[in-house]
Order: C-alpha cells, then structure tokens, then sequence
C-alpha cells in the first residue's frame, strides 16, 4: 500500500472528523411527526393512524401515555388504533406519543386529543304525526313530532317544522316553532307549556354565533330552543342536593335560550333571573363540555368538563385583593359540586377551572404599591387537588388605562399582555409589550416582572443606529434603572469625540472673538441679583403649563370615554349590543371630562397664585422680609413642581356597573434642570447679598479656555493611538416623586445630569462632550 504523505493524512484525519460529526447530529437529531393523528373518530367505528417521521425512529419504539381504554398501540410501528363504542362517547385530552430507548431517553412526538362523537341521528330515531309534506330532503310537519335517542326523548306538540336528512339518512336540520318540550333533559323538566323557536345545529355552527358565549363540541349536533316568556323548570340537581324549582325570564330584548344534546345527555339554559341578572348555567353528565382556551399560553390547559357558567364573579385568591371576572367558566368536577369560588385553591373538592372573558382584579406589592387591572380579555385555568394546587391566567391591558401605581410613569399605547401563575400564597407574573415613559420620555420594548419580593422591568429602546438595554427595579417613591452599555455606543463615542473636538475648536474660536472685543473693564457680577433675573421666565412657563392642563384632560378624558363606550360591547340573540344603543355616550363623556376638567381647574386655581407670586416676590427690591418671602415662594414652587388629576367615571346599564374611565394624568410644572436652579437659588438666599463684589473678569474667562494648539494636540494623540478615548463604565438613572436623575461615569469620573439617557442622540451628544472635556481638560 502506498504511504501517504503528511498533508494526505491531516485531510484525511479532517474528512473522517466531518462524517464522523455528521453522522452523529443525524443520530442525535430527533424525528418529527409529519402530520397530526386525526382528532375525531365516530362512536361504533374504526380510528386507525400510522405516524410518518421526518427521519427513521433509528431503533427507537414508540410509547402512549394517557390514551383512551379503547385505544390501542403498535410499539414498533407506532400505529394508533380502535373502536371506541357509544359509552366511549366524549373527549380524550392530553394524549402523548413518544419515542423511546426504553431507559433515559424520550421524546414527545405528539399531544393530542380525540373526540369520539356520538352516533348521529336518523330517520329512526324521528316520529312524526299530522299535515306532513314530503320534499327533496326530509319534509314539513304541522302536527307532532317525537324524538328519541340514547334514553332521551323529546316531544314537540303544535309544530310547525322544517326536517331534512343527508344523502345517508342522517338528520341535520329541523327548524321553526313548537311547544317546547316538557322533558328537556334526564334531570330537567319544563312546568310551563309554551311555544319556542326550533333549530338544530352543529357546535361548530353554535360556536360561530356572538350570542351564544359558551364553546361546544365541533362535531356534535344539538337542539335549540328559543322562548320569549317566562317558564318554570324543576331541576334535579346531580350534585344530589335534590329537586329545586327555578324560574326564567328572557334577557332584556332577547329570548330564553336552550341548548340540549340527546347523545349525553347536557342542558344549558340563559336567561335572566326575576329582578336579576343575565346568566348562563349548564350540566354534561359524561362531562363533554369543552373549555378551550381563548388566549394562548403555555400554561394553559384545555379539558372537557361538566359544569359550564356564563356570568360575572368573584374569585377569592389570597394574593390578590380583588378579582372580579365576567365570562364563561368550565368546571371539570365529576361530583357536580358548585367550587367555593371565595376560597378556589383551598377547596376540598378536586376539579379543574377554566375561564374565558374578561377579568379586573387587583393586588399590593410590597414596598411598591397597589397595581390594579382594569378589566380585559383573560383566559385562565386552575388545578386543584392533582398535587399541583395553582391557577393560571393570561390576560390582556388595554391601551389608555392606569393599572401601575401613579409614581411610576409608565402607560400603554397598544396591549400588553400579562402572564400569572398562582398559588395559594406566592405569584410570578410578567407583562410584556410596549411602554411609554413620560420620565424621562422614551418608548421601550420589554417585560415588567412582579413577584412578592418586588417588581422589576427589562426592556430595550433602539433608534435606527442601536439599542439600549434597560434593567429597572421599582420601589414606593420611583425607581432605579442601569442602562446596559452596548458595545455599538462605545464605538460610536470615537466618532462623536472627533466631531466634537471640532465644534470645541469653532466654539472656543467664537468665544475668544467675542472676549477679545470686550472692555478690559467688563466683569460678570455673581449676586442675588442674576439668580433673580431667572425667576419670572420660570413662574410664567409652570403658569401658561398650568393654563392648557384644564383643556387638555377635558380632550384626552372625553376621547377615551368616547372610545370605550363605542367599544364596549356584547352579543345577544338580537345581534351585536353596544354602551351607546343604551345610553347617550356623548353627554356621558362630556360629564366624564368636565369632571376631571373641574379637578384640573381646581389643581390650576390654587397653584397659580403661588407662581405668580413667586415672580412679584422676585421683581420686588430687596430687604430681609422679602428675602424670607422670597425662600418662602420657592419652597412652594419646588413642592408643587408637578401635579396630578385623576379621571375616574363609571356609569351602571343593565344593572352592571362600567369604568368608562380611571386614569391618572400627570404634569411636570418645572423641569428638573429648573428645579434644581430654584433649589440652588433657595440655598444662596440667606448668604448672597443684592449686590455683590465677587465679580469674573473676561481675562479670567479666556484664561481658561483651553487653547486651539492644545486641541490638535489632543486630536493627533487620538489617531496615533498615543490616547485613548474614554471609557463608558457605567449608566444609570433614577425617577424619585416625579423627579428625574441621571449619572454617567467615564474613565473613573462621575457626572450627575438631567440628560435623557434613553434618548440615544442625546446621550451620545453627552458622552461625546464629556469625553472631549477629559481629553482637552475644560473646566
């Protein structure tokens, strides 16, 4: 065999490396289902599916978990099959197919469900006596029509009726009007002859209507009654409480509705209760009814349950201090028992909970403050009495509401979408989506975090020439927040600097010309007298701000009032039901805006005399009661630098109560730059004398200006790598009572600003001016 030379066996050796990697990501590359297996079978006939994988199971077999008695498995090849019967009617969730080595490794393939669905009904199953006109697909009854299935039946005396078969005998419609019949489930009988629209619908025809608000099964076809009268019904209830008596009425501008499915037997009934509310209740006793959830989340389980509910309600969660939801609940609880909804994850009983609608709840974090969520789409689940005792939610915040404590400044303009996970005593939630800043004013991407040790935010702000990281921890009075450095900003800063050591270069030119033509007489007095002079521009800015707040929150209030009554809506039998078809919406967003206007008026009436005496305070000539009248008028401006009006209106329709508006508006009077000169000017007032002797004569100023040739300098040693620009070690900014802080150190020297560093010109411009001042020694 011939040698092989060096570089013949170094490839060689690399060629067997890349099979060798090769092969071993294929084998380690786990297959993939390529379709779904079916999710419906009929009962009495055949479900069978083979799975197809991307790639060869390589050894592996496969495995089941959860599966239907009825439901067999071929673990080599992975073929699912049986013939579920008619007692196996009903969903089967949270089935698995893995493949495994039969020791530590597993990989779930699939998690499914299958629905096995009821037989359908037929010609057979119907018996019809009176006027019957035959046509093309079934026939018109006047007369009486029986319905019979499963030990079910139904008896429609007085009908007029509309039936129809499909090609194979099977029954999919039966529509128009009877009397309702008297035994309308195994437990329910109806104690009041009365005449009722017909129909007979599929789910998935049901689930596509507004009005109906609960979920059901796609697949299986239920009857549907229509009553515009009060009935009486007796109920037996199968939580084994026995027989009760109920009464219905129809929902305003509605009808009674029913829904029953012979196949289970179900009944589901919305009405309204005599001088109460709308609401909805419903019993499956194979537990068929389906809670899916509206919004997805991880966490959140789908299952079929037995008791349904359709209403509003409070649920009592120790880590919540109110929790207020309107929507439809399913309860999967095989006794039937009602869950003690005060108490949910303490209960004795073991059930799961899913919820879909809407919910407003509320809680305290320790030292932060009160976060209260007004209502907004929600789904959730809870577990309780599986050994994993929680409930989870997702919930949505809609634009333009206050939820955070008012010394955080945040809103949203768009929805953000909260994540909760409870136990009976600890929570984790996280609120993602987009954040507006008013202190300081930025737009920002991210993730408020709250737990009972605190609240905290993760976010970024970008522009089109990078992004900013942003950690925020948050506390009673503001919060604290370090801006991550990206490496972009410290490349960037080279570029800055030159162009900045330009400008200082232009700028100190301009500044010896105009010191050049001074006298060598001209001094700057330092006095009382310049701190003064300062004053009145910054009384009247807070006054004309002071001036526009009134008309400003009467626009915003009665923009946002507006918008959520022609938004608030629901679904009745009527169709689509609205705020403003039951109420005049603008008179009541003109009261909700005059209120909070009044308030702003109020707040404006009683700050403005302060300001303008802060600036009669300042104009007046000096003496020491002034000067105590003068601390005095700046003490007050600084306590009422800025203000808040808080705009809360609701309005009651159909005995429910609605939140057309809770949001707090703030205003900042004085800026902080402002503030500080106020402050500082407060300090100086007991020691500086009207006039002064300390003065700065213009030579002292040119003295310490750097000089031109110094620049250069400076400039050479920077491209000849002599010097180095300064490095950004860290940024970081404080909001406290409204009050905005910034400090950035560069090459170990701090610098304390009101600079906006979520602002990233801004910040940059900063950086840039402070690293050229390091570089070329500006005072």
């Amino acid at each position: 065999m011939k040698n092989l030379q060096p570089y013949q066996l170094i490839w060689s050796f690399c060629m067997l490396c890349f099979i060798a990697t090769s092969l071993k990501a294929q084998d380690t590359e786990p297959p993939q289902l390529v379709l779904e297996p079916p999710h419906y079978v009929t009962a009495n006939s055949t479900y069978h599916f083979t799975p197809t994988l991307s790639t060869p199971p390589n050894g592996l077999f496969f495995e089941l978990e959860n599966g239907p008695v009825w439901m067999s498995l071929d673990p080599g090849t992975g073929t699912l099959s049986g013939a579920p019967t008619v007692e196996d009617v009903g969903g089967s969730y949270d089935i698995v197919l893995k493949l495994t080595d039969g020791m530590d490794m597993q990989h779930d393939l699939a998690l499914f469900y299958v629905d096995v669905l009821p037989l359908p009904l037929s010609q057979d199953n119907l018996s019809a006596d009176g006027s019957i006109i035959e046509t093309n697909s079934g026939y018109e009854l006047q007369g009486q029509l029986d319905i019979s299935a499963n030990g079910q039946s139904h008896t429609l005396l007085n009908s007029d009726l509309t039936v129809a078969f499909d090609d194979e005998g099977n029954l999919i419609a039966v529509e128009g009007e009877a009397e309702a019949p008297a035994q309308l489930s195994d437990n329910v009988t109806l104690n009041t002859a009365v005449r009722s629209i017909v129909g007979y619908y599929t789910g998935a025809e049901l689930n596509q209507m507004d009005a109906i608000n609960i979920s059901l099964k796609d697949q299986v076809r239920y009857f549907v009654y229509m009553i515009e009268n009060q009935i009486d019904l007796t109920i037996d209830n199968r939580d084994g409480s026995g027989p009760e008596q109920v009464t219905l009425t129809p929902p305003l501008n509605g009808k009674i509705l029913i829904i029953t499915d012979m196949s289970d037997p179900m009944f589901y009934r919305f009405a309204s209760i005599p001088f109460g509310p709308e609401i909805g209740h419903g019993d499956s006793y194979h537990g068929r009814l389906p809670f899916i959830p509206s919004l997805g989340y991880g966490k959140l389980q789908s299952f079929d349950g037995h008791l349904v509910d359709l209403g509003s309600t409070s649920l009592g969660f120790k880590v919540f201090d109110f929790f207020d939801f309107s929507g439809t609940w399913v309860t999967k609880i095989p006794t039937f028992n009602e869950v003690d909804l005060t108490d949910p994850l303490n209960s004795t009983l073991t059930y799961k909970m899913g919820l879909n609608g809407e919910a407003n709840y509320g809680l305290s974090v320790f030292g932060v403050g009160i976060f209260s969520f007004p209502f907004g789409e929600t789904s959730a689940t809870m577990h309780v009495g599986f050994g994993e005792d929680h409930f989870a939610m997702r919930n949505t915040i809609a634009p333009d509401t206050s939820w955070l404590p008012a010394h955080l400044p945040f809103y949203n303009n768009a929805n953000l979408t909260a994540d909760w996970f409870v136990t009976d005593t600890d929570y984790a939630a996280s609120i993602s989506g987009q954040f507006e800043s008013t202190i300081p004013a930025a737009i920002l991407d991210g993730t408020i975090s709250l737990t009972p040790d605190g609240v905290t935010m993760t976010a970024t702000v970008a522009d089109d020439t990078l992004s900013l990281a942003v950690n925020a921890e948050f506390h009673d009075t503001g919060y604290n927040a370090e801006v991550m450095i990206p490496s972009a900003l410290q490349d960037h800063l080279a570029g800055d600097v030159n162009a900045m050591l330009d400008a200082t270069f232009d700028e100190i030119q301009t500044a010896l010309d105009a010191l050049t033509e001074a006298t060598s007489a001209y001094e700057f007095e330092v006095s009382l007298r310049g701190i003064r002079n300062s004053i009145p521009a910054v009384a009247d800015t807070a006054i004309s701000s002071l001036n526009a707040m009134p008309s400003a929150i009467y626009n915003s209030v009665y923009s946002a009032s507006l918008n959520y009554m022609k938004k608030k809506c629901w679904s009745t039998w009527i169709g689509k039901r609205c705020l403003y078809h039951y109420i005049n919406e603008g008179s009541h967003a003109r009261t909700a805006a005059n209120r909070a206007k009044a308030t702003a008026v109020a707040q404006r009436d009683a700050l403005v005399p302060l300001f303008q005496n802060l600036k009669t305070q300042a104009l007046a000539a000096d003496s020491e009661s002034l000067r105590i009248a003068l601390a005095t008028a700046l003490q007050t401006a600084i306590d009422n630098r800025t203000t808040s009006v808080k705009a809360y209106y609701r309005i009651k329709v159909l005995g429910k109560y609605y939140t057309v508006i809770n949001k707090t508006y703030n205003r900042t009077l004085i800026s902080s730059s402002n503030t500080q000169k106020l402050i500082d000017a407060k300090s100086y007032i007991p020691y500086i004398a009207e006039t002064s002797d300390i003065k700065v004569s213009a030579q002292t100023v040119v003295d310490e200006l750097p000089t031109q040739q110094v620049i250069e300098q400076v400039r050479d040693e920077i491209q000849q790598g002599l010097t180095a620009i300064p490095t950004i070690e860290s940024l970081g900014f404080s909001v406290e009572n409204g009050q905005y802080s910034a400090t950035v150190q560069l090459d170990g020297q701090s610098y304390d600003t009101d600079v906006n560093l979520l602002t990233v010109n801004a910040l940059r411009d900063f950086l840039s001016k402070k690293a050229t001042d390091q570089l070329v020694d500006l005072p």
